[in-house]
Order: C-alpha cells, then structure tokens, then sequence
C-alpha cells in the first residue's frame, strides 16, 4: 500500500502553512515538518509499506480543494497525498509510474 506523505519546498513553507486553516498545528519551521515527515516515512516503511513524498503547492493546492470539495487542512493534505501516491504506484508491478513535471502534486 502506497502512503502520501505532504510535502513541501522549504522556500514555500510560509506559504505552504498559510493556506491551511490549522496552520496553528502545522509545526513552526520547515525543518520541524521535514523532521516529521522523515518519522512518517519512516514508520510507514517499518511496517512494510510503500511511502511517497507528495510535493502540495501553495499556490494550486487552494483550487484543488475547492474543486475536490475539501477545506484546506490536514485531512485535504492527506487525501491528496494518498491520491497522488497510490496513481504512481503501478498495481501490476509495484513499480514507479512516471509523472508528468507540470503536475501541481510532482514539485
């Protein structure tokens, strides 16, 4: 099973953590989410299973969640990671799909 972990670019992380209506839960610096992510990773991997970063842009992510019909919080940031994780998974194979580069999850 593929698990999305949220991610971002540490030049967008003010950014990132504005968009989010629990930014309050979001930790203060970038390097506090890298650290936390890396622990999701890996104990996703512990347990067998398959973990992929999931680049959210700042500035697309919004429309994604209005169109999704999602609030932008942590359970909109995990829903697409996960979406976007388990389409590059090939269910065949369990290998890497390849992605287009202008795809808002791919940066």
């Amino acid at each position: 099973m593929a698990v999305g972990i949220p991610w971002c670019r540490q030049k967008d992380y003010d950014a990132f953590c504005a968009i989010f209506e629990d930014r309050r839960d979001l930790p203060v610096s970038w390097y506090e989410f890298v650290q936390r992510a890396h622990e999701a990773e890996k104990l996703q991997r512990a347990q067998g299973g398959v973990a992929e970063r999931v680049f959210i842009d700042p500035n697309t992510f919004p429309n994604w969640c209005a169109e999704n019909g999602y609030r932008a919080n942590a359970n909109a940031r995990a829903t697409f990671a996960n979406r976007i994780a388990t389409s590059r998974i090939s269910t065949s194979s369990g290998t890497m799909m390849p992605w287009p580069r202008n795809f808002a999850g791919w940066r």
